[in-house]
């Protein structure tokens, strides 16, 4: 098992970022190792985002929510080497339910949560400087306007600085 836990200072981090950081590890791993073609299966407890990475778009809208991190998946789902399935787990099944009781996607969920938790503890502790301009694993441009980089329509991020 991996186990590996990140954290960005972004003011729309979401479960996007980590099936980006999927997706890129996957892709990754199939080329050192050259595996040719996988088919893994990747499950995640939000179910829009889980969606958004499953769609085979051509282009991603202007005006869309996490358009960079959308077309940083649809640049990484065009990538030959990845047919992957997608599966929705249920968050939080382990209020409800024994640990031991749980299906295997669901445990390593939970795992995942924590994590994810961990590595936001991890960030508000943090007091080393972060660069402000960043660019996303497979992303070759970006907009920035008054050093925030634009994730959506660019003309709505300068209406915002008058």
């Amino acid at each position: 098992m991996l186990r590996a836990n990140f954290y960005e200072r972004l003011k729309t981090a979401s479960s996007y970022l980590g099936l980006v950081a999927l997706h890129t590890l996957i892709v990754a791993m199939a080329r050192f190792y050259d595996l040719g073609p996988v088919s893994p299966k990747i499950c995640c407890d939000n179910i829009s985002a889980l969606r958004q990475s499953s769609w085979r778009k051509g282009r991603v809208k202007t005006g869309a929510s996490q358009a960079d991190v959308l077309r940083v998946l649809r640049t990484i789902r065009h990538e030959q080497l990845l047919k992957p399935t997608y599966e929705h787990v249920y968050w939080h099944q382990y209020q409800k339910t024994l640990w031991w009781n749980l299906p295997l996607i669901a445990q390593l969920n939970c795992v995942c949560n924590g994590l994810a938790k961990t590595a936001v503890s991890r960030s508000l502790l943090s007091v080393l400087p972060r660069p402000e301009q960043y660019l996303l694993p497979l992303e070759h441009a970006a907009v920035f306007v008054q050093e925030e980089k634009s994730t959506t329509d660019v003309s709505a991020a300068e209406a915002r600085c008058f």
